[in-house]
């Protein structure tokens, strides 16, 4: 029983709940953060998409079970290991999944129809979208917009076309990281794991991963400084944060192009003290400008 609570455990990957914060982005940005109803929704919905990417864990991990056996990395996940049976991890997915839909009614029918969204989307990626090059990185990148929409919903706030752009952007980033690791891998038989990316010529990974990477700085630059952000902040102070985002950006492209791999980006963020600290520096920034600072800092830009 114990080692079943335990397979069941790892199968939710609680670690990688670090990734739903995201859900937590329009709190800040719509500056709700003093408003005590507002974050008590938005932590509920935080607790609602763990419980909900869990139950996505569960269901991919028994689709791709044949496959995870095959690659070093992943080969001792409880259900590619045998710890778990491939039906009990599906029936705790599609609990777990309904579960959080459920109980993301109390937010909103809103709420529930990015959820469910998020939900048909990931199966749609363990069945098809994982074995298509681009367009697996492309799905895992549009489950992270449907957070952020899904924590804009909550707290009925509009969301920044330019935010989702930005997220969808780097989430895609880190993704490409991540496929670039596996391709790379001096392991010939863990490279046939992922055979449509196997047809992929490894300096286009590279030359896409800097074009995205680029790309993301320009689009949270322009955001900094666009007028309707002006407007909502007191002035263009956001633009500060321009730094910490480029050197962020800088250092995962670093660690991508240095061979060191980023089998698990969450695992690199909690490593990684040059990422941490462009994430925190951002973070305790973007907060000081948008409640505190933004319009005398305003003044240093024309």
């Amino acid at each position: 029983m114990t080692q079943q609570l335990a397979a069941l455990l790892t199968t939710a990957r609680p670690a990688q709940w670090l990734k739903n914060v995201v859900v937590l982005a329009p709190l800040v940005f719509a500056q709700r953060l003093t408003d005590g109803g507002d974050v008590l929704r938005a932590v509920a919905m935080f607790a609602i998409f763990c419980a909900l990417a869990s139950g996505v864990y569960f269901i991919n991990d028994a689709v791709d079970a044949e496959r995870d056996r095959r690659n070093p990395h992943k080969a001792r996940r409880p259900v590619a290991a045998g710890r778990l049976n491939r039906a009990t991890a599906v029936a705790t997915g599609v609990v777990l999944g309904a579960l959080a839909v459920g109980l993301s009614a109390l937010l909103g029918t809103g709420v529930v129809v990015v959820l469910g969204s998020y939900f048909a989307l990931n199966v749609v990626y363990s069945l098809w979208l994982s074995r298509v090059a681009f367009l697996d990185g492309m799905a895992v990148a549009a489950g992270f917009v449907l957070r952020a929409i899904a924590g804009a919903v909550a707290i009925s706030v509009p969301f920044s076309g330019w935010l989702i752009l930005c997220t969808f952007l780097l989430t895609l980033l880190i993704s490409l990281g991540k496929r670039r690791a596996e391709l790379t891998q001096a392991d010939a038989q863990a490279r046939g794991l992922r055979r449509t990316w196997n047809d992929v010529p490894p300096e286009v990974v590279d030359a896409v991963i800097v074009l995205v990477g680029a790309t993301v700085v320009v689009c949270y630059a322009i955001y900094s400084l666009a007028p309707e952000t002006a407007a909502q902040f007191g002035g263009r102070g956001l633009v500060f944060t321009v730094p910490f985002v480029l050197y962020g950006i800088t250092r995962f492209m670093l660690r991508a192009f240095s061979g060191e791999g980023l089998w698990d980006p969450t695992t690199v963020l909690l490593r990684d003290r040059g990422i941490q600290a462009a994430v925190v520096g951002w973070l305790a920034a973007a907060v000081i400008i948008i409640y505190w600072a933004g319009p005398w800092l305003s003044e240093l830009v024309s």
